[in-house]
């Protein structure tokens, strides 16, 4: 592994089928697909998802980013 790589960017190299790399500026889109995204979405909504909630527990909000910019 790469030192001068983040982690993920190193493990999304290893595991992936083309490897990664974030500087071509583009995404698996085998991976990244818009029920793939809804499948996340969903699960998003079964960790803690309020801000005071995220400070104590496995959580995230992002959903509601994604959701605002999707059509979904």
């Amino acid at each position: 592994m790469s030192k001068s790589r983040r982690y993920i960017d190193s493990t999304l190299a290893q595991v992936l089928p083309n490897g990664f790399n974030k500087k071509t500026g583009k995404f698996n889109s085998e991976i990244v697909t818009l029920d793939n995204i809804k499948k996340a979405l969903v699960q998003e909504q079964l960790f803690a998802n309020q801000p005071d909630e995220i400070m104590d527990s496995l959580g995230s909000n992002i959903g509601d980013l994604i959701r605002a910019i999707l059509p979904l």
